[in-house]
């Protein structure tokens, strides 16, 4: 669920220019000095994923109530895969050297309509899974332990934000930290399919028997 921290954005242009106002090579591979964003794109690039979050989140209910929570995370972490691939795919600005560092504009639209794409996909992904997994795992965990297993949701999004921001200070470049991400998420797509659905939904469908199945596995 966190794992979208974990390409944040530095917004300090200081890091990509040298005190000549040449670019600073060193900090190449750092996000905003290999796209050369603006303050407001910037500014843009960080929050905007909090509006897909608020998106996913209102649409959250009806999308489990007429899908299933099976389907709900499958769709969620199939907006993860497309988020992420529109971060990867941003296209390198070309810098100019002969005019000290400036960088050519073609590219800038494509640029600034992926990453903003990406982050407003993983964001409704979010919000998604945050009104899918909690109910999915009370409703399928036994009355014993059910606590325990709610609670573990909270848990995991701790964990995946400090294994998030460990991958952003040991992942040298963010370009390869997108594919990391990427990976994650189609391996969650991958292997959600296997998870039974949840019996409280097939019950409101009339499809008890399968309902009862599903309790059984």
């Amino acid at each position: 669920v966190a794992s979208y921290r974990a390409s944040g954005v530095s917004a300090d242009a200081a890091a990509c220019i040298t005190y000549n106002g040449t670019r600073n090579v060193n900090n190449s591979h750092m996000l905003n000095c290999e796209l050369r964003l603006s303050d407001e794109m910037t500014s843009w690039f960080g929050s905007i994923i909090n509006f897909g979050c608020l998106l996913g989140a209102l649409s959250g209910g009806p999308v489990c109530d007429y899908f299933g929570k099976k389907l709900a995370m499958i769709m969620a972490l199939g907006l993860y895969v497309a988020g992420w691939l529109c971060c990867s795919l941003a296209p390198s600005q070309a810098f100019d050297t002969v005019h000290g560092g400036g960088v050519e504009a073609t590219d800038m639209a494509t640029v600034v309509w992926l990453l903003l794409g990406s982050r407003m996909l993983i964001g409704v992904g979010i919000g998604l899974v945050c009104t899918s997994v909690s109910p999915y795992q009370t409703e399928l965990a036994p009355t014993n332990i059910r606590g325990l297993v709610g609670t573990s949701f909270q848990i995991s999004i701790v964990l995946g934000l400090l294994a998030a921001y460990s991958m952003g200070a040991l992942v040298p470049n963010w370009r390869i930290l997108s594919y990391l991400m990427l990976g994650c998420g189609v391996a969650g797509l991958v292997l959600t399919p296997i998870v039974p659905e949840s019996p409280v939904w097939l019950v409101h469908k009339g499809w008890c028997e399968k309902a009862r199945t599903n309790l059984l596995l």
